[in-house]
């Protein structure tokens, strides 16, 4: 069975994008944290600027997940109603789908 999609729905697209976006970009500062504290605590005793600056990139960390979120929600509603006015002229993606019977 060949199911065509012909649109899609820009506000929930744009919000699945941003919990998508947003999730990613957190993981990457929770593995990103720990690497940036260990290099602010090893070359805090060469700059005197070292504390404020550590500060202020933890405090760019915590905000690119909320970045991450808002482009993500922003790409997601400009790429999916660029792909409702593109399906008009070109048919939409066929998909090529079977139906499952779940075991009861």
């Amino acid at each position: 069975m060949k199911i065509e999609l012909r649109r899609i729905e820009p506000l929930r697209a744009a919000n699945i994008s941003a919990i998508i976006y947003g999730s990613i970009m957190a993981v990457i500062v929770v593995l990103l944290i720990p690497v940036f504290l260990l290099v602010f605590t090893l070359g805090a005793g060469f700059d005197s600027q070292a504390p404020f600056s550590m500060f202020f990139v933890i405090g760019l960390l915590f905000m690119y997940p909320v970045i991450g979120a808002v482009m993500g929600w922003i790409t997601g509603l400009v790429g999916s109603a660029c792909y409702n006015l593109i399906v008009r002229w070109t048919g939409g993606l066929l998909f090529e789908a079977d139906t499952v019977l779940s075991p009861s």
